[in-house]
C-alpha cells in the first residue's frame, strides 16, 4: 500500500474503505494492521432505486456504534455474522458474499469479518471514500 493510498484515510480512523478499489484495511496510529482486504460494498440499485433511500454504502466519516457477533437482518432475513455497525440504517462490516452486493453494508470474507470484529472497538473511527 502506497503512502498516497494511506493518505486518503485520516490517521484517526481505524477502519478505512475504498469503494472504488473494493478494498478495506485496519490501521492504528498510522500503521496498517490488516489489509488491504477484498470487500464488496452495497450497490445503488440492489433493492432500492437511487436517491435518499439508496442501497449504496454511504461515504464519509463514522464511528463504530455497536458490534454483534451473531447479527441478523430482520429486514432482509440474512445472517450478518461478526457485524460491526458504523452508520445509520444498520450499515455494518460483516461476513457476506464477495460476489453479490449488499443493501449498503460492507461484505467481507469470514476470516476478514472476524478480524474486523475482533480489532474494532466501540467509538473507533471509520472512513468510507
Amino acid at each position: 500500500m502506497t503512502q498516497a493510498e494511506l493518505a486518503r484515510c485520516p490517521a484517526e480512523s481505524v477502519a478505512c474503505v475504498d469503494l472504488a478499489a473494493h478494498t478495506a484495511w485496519l490501521q492504528r496510529d498510522g500503521e496498517v494492521l490488516t489489509g488491504p482486504v477484498e470487500m464488496l460494498p452495497g450497490a445503488d440499485t440492489f433493492k432500492r432505486p437511487p436517491g435518499p433511500d439508496s442501497s449504496a454504502t454511504p461515504t464519509g466519516s463514522f464511528h463504530v456504534l455497536r458490534k454483534d457477533k451473531d447479527g441478523y437482518s430482520t429486514e432482509f432475513h440474512e445472517p450478518m455474522n461478526h457485524a460491526v455497525y458504523f452508520a445509520p440504517g444498520g450499515i455494518a462490516f460483516h461476513e457476506g458474499s464477495l460476489t453479490t452486493s449488499s443493501n449498503g453494508c460492507i461484505h467481507l470474507s469470514a476470516a476478514d469479518a472476524t478480524t474486523f470484529f475482533d480489532t474494532l472497538r466501540i467509538g473507533d473511527g471509520v472512513t468510507v471514500f
